[in-house]
C-alpha cells in the first residue's frame, strides 16, 4: 500500500517528466511543418565566419518533415532564405534555417516543404539525430561528405 504523501510525490514527478519530454505540450494541430524543437538560429548572419559567403550563402543540411535529404546552398535575399541549389529541393523554394535535430544536439539546417508535401502527423516528436553526413561547400557549391 502506498501512502498518500508517496503517491503524491510519484505524480508530481510523473508529470515533470512528461512536461520535460514534451514541453508545453503545444503542437499544431494540421500536417504542416512543425516550429523548431530547438533554440531559434539568431546565430546565423550573412557573413557568419566558416558557414556563410559574404553574400549570405550558406552551405547546410536540408530537411523536409523530420526527414534529412541531403545538402542545400541557400541564400539570404531581404528577410528570408530559399535554395540556390541542392540535392533533392527545387531552386527558389523558400526555407527556414533552424535546428533540426531534437536530440539536444545543435544540428543547423535548412528545413523546407516542397509544394504537396504532407508531414505525417506525429504526437510525440520523433528523435533526430545529426545527418550522417556533413555539407561543405561555398558561395558556389554545396556537397555531401560522409563522416
Amino acid at each position: 500500500m502506498i501512502h498518500r504523501s508517496h503517491g503524491l510525490r510519484i505524480a508530481l514527478l510523473v508529470t515533470a517528466s512528461l512536461a520535460a519530454c514534451h514541453g508545453d505540450g503545444a503542437r499544431p494541430s494540421s500536417n504542416g511543418p512543425r516550429p523548431s524543437d530547438g533554440p531559434p538560429m539568431t546565430d546565423v548572419q550573412p557573413a557568419s565566419p566558416g558557414g556563410a559567403a559574404a553574400d549570405g550563402r550558406r552551405c547546410l543540411p536540408a530537411m523536409v518533415c523530420d526527414r534529412w535529404i541531403g545538402c542545400a546552398l541557400v541564400a539570404s535575399a531581404a528577410d528570408r532564405w530559399s535554395v540556390v541549389a541542392a540535392d533533392e529541393l527545387a531552386a527558389g523554394l523558400p526555407v527556414t534555417l533552424a535546428n533540426g535535430c531534437t536530440n539536444g544536439d545543435r544540428c543547423d539546417a535548412a528545413k523546407a516543404m516542397p509544394p504537396g508535401t504532407v508531414c505525417a502527423p506525429d504526437s510525440t516528436p520523433p528523435l533526430v539525430l545529426p545527418p550522417p553526413y556533413a555539407c561543405v561547400g561555398d558561395a558556389t557549391v554545396c556537397r555531401r561528405l560522409a563522416r
